[in-house]
């Protein structure tokens, strides 16, 4: 088993689960990192969570999911990072299965089985997002939002800035890893299931209005040619169809039409350039690893 982990708890209002999770994560291997972000919890959390041997981030009030996770990331001392969500959705147990795959994968994602936990709306809201998201990347996505994770610290470290301090910020980092041709694994756990206590403050119709807004501008960082070459063919394709319309029934071509052909060249034109001004700039990024590893190892010598 790896030892050299830490284990990232985000935890607001969870006075009923986080005790077990630390028990059974202590108990699995006593010599992990375990790091606990109290998120503003208005009970007894972090009264509980203080009588335990562990690393505490207490923020002064809810920041949200996304500002939590990202501290205890940047807190992590170790090689590699487990986020496990406090709410007790996630059985600590499962921990080695992921960590089975982490030296082999970029990430490893605990994947939710369909066993009759999530209600209808919440799965067919998964589906959807899934779904949106698989289309535009163009990959595969067994579970976008799982917060059931581990990784190697120093890949995900890059991708710290863009994670939204409230929710998908999972959505976020599977989205970009993508982008970045690093590998992904899921492994299927049929003990995922919904929150033993309280009750979760994401709204399925706007919070998934920003999921949805955030895989945008997440595939515009990477790869803006997906998004807006699309616009610009339909475009074209609605021009060609009024001009053949206009020249079949009237015998005549109207000027409006052009602006859907300006429209549709000018946006095909834009993701050209834009695609390549992102290639170039990814390049650079490249370059300047490649450059400062260089001058570490001479450096060395």
């Amino acid at each position: 088993m790896i030892d050299n982990v830490s284990v990232v708890i985000p935890c607001y209002n969870e006075a009923k689960t986080i005790s077990s999770i630390i028990d059974k994560i202590k108990e699995i291997n006593s010599i992990w990192e375990i790091i606990v972000i109290d998120d503003g919890s208005t009970d007894d959390s972090y009264d509980i969570i203080k009588q335990y041997e562990v690393i505490i981030i207490k923020n002064p009030y809810n920041l949200g999911m996304g500002a939590s996770v990202k501290k205890g990331i940047i807190k992590a001392t170790r090689e590699y990072v487990v986020l496990i969500d406090g709410d007790g959705q996630h059985d600590p147990s499962d921990i080695p299965k992921l960590l089975e795959y982490v030296d082999e994968y970029d990430m490893v994602v605990g994947s939710r089985v369909n066993n009759g936990s999530l209600s209808k709306v919440r799965c067919i809201s998964n589906y959807f997002l899934k779904s949106f998201a698989q289309q535009i990347t163009k990959q595969k996505i067994s579970d976008l939002t799982s917060g059931f994770r581990a990784f190697k610290r120093d890949l995900v470290l890059p991708y710290l800035p863009l994670f939204p301090n409230r929710f998908s910020y999972s959505t976020t980092l599977t989205i970009c890893m993508i982008k970045s041709s690093m590998n992904i694994k899921y492994v299927n756990l049929s003990t995922i299931v919904g929150r033993k206590h309280g009750k979760s403050s994401i709204n399925l119709f706007f919070d998934g209005m920003k999921f949805i807004n955030i895989i945008i501008k997440i595939i515009m960082l990477y790869s803006p040619q997906t998004i807006l070459m699309p616009f610009g063919i339909a475009g074209l394709a609605i021009a060609i169809a009024l001009t053949v319309y206009q020249l079949v029934n009237h015998s005549k071509f109207s000027p409006n039409v052009g602006i859907f052909y300006l429209a549709g060249v000018l946006t095909i034109l834009l993701s050209l350039i834009a695609e390549q001004i992102t290639n170039l700039r990814y390049e650079l990024i490249e370059l300047s690893k490649d450059s400062n590893k260089n001058r570490n190892i001479n450096y060395g010598k």
